[in-house]
């Protein structure tokens, strides 16, 4: 993977910066973003063809590059515990995983938050029980609307890696008017069959 030579004109640009950037408080500025938005791998990937001022700041980012290495050993590590774990279930690794393995040069050039895999949607529910009987913690982040069965992902944590088994890619639209009717921001509590409490 080749990194476009407009790349880190536009991280610039979008960290209110000059580019190249012209002094230390400004180059700082666009590392920061550089990190915000995932990119802190690329920029030590083109570190020898950068402008002087960003040469002289990213070793002070070293740590950070560390890690993020040693975040994504651990996400291999528990990916291949989850692969392992889900032996003889169609799934696919999607978004960050695929990412990195498929677009980039190394997998490590695209940190990532947690892994995503799609399952086939009559499996999801047994798949979810695999995870909680292998101890993973399940978590419901977007409140009481991931507890309905047809909600589109669960949620697991193991390791402090956010492991989502989605079956689709979004939640339907019918089912979040229906978990969160307008009564609900009146103060009215959610049913609990929607929530999938019955």
């Amino acid at each position: 993977m080749s990194i476009p030579d407009s790349l880190w004109p536009a991280v610039a640009r979008a960290a209110g910066v000059d580019w190249p950037p012209r002094e230390g408080e400004a180059a700082k500025r666009m590392v920061e973003r550089a990190m915000r938005e995932g990119l802190l791998p690329l920029l030590f990937e083109s570190e020898e063809g950068l402008p002087e001022g960003l040469r002289i700041l990213l070793p002070s980012f070293r740590a950070m590059q560390r890690a993020q290495g040693a975040r994504m050993a651990t996400i291999c590590r528990v990916f291949r515990n989850v692969v392992t774990l889900l032996e003889g279930e169609e799934l696919i690794a999607i978004k960050g995983l695929d990412y990195g393995h498929r677009l980039y040069a190394r997998p490590e050039l695209r940190p990532m938050v947690d892994i995503d895999l799609l399952v086939q949607r009559e499996r999801i529910d047994d798949v979810a029980a695999r995870f909680r009987g292998a101890g993973f913690e399940q978590l419901f982040p977007a409140g009481a609307i991931a507890r309905h069965a047809a909600y589109h992902e669960r949620v697991f944590h193991i390791d402090g890696i956010t492991v989502e088994p989605h079956h689709s890619f979004a939640a339907r639209h019918d089912l979040r008017h229906r978990v969160a009717p307008a009564g609900r921001r009146r103060g009215h509590p959610l049913p609990r069959h929607l929530a999938g409490l019955e």
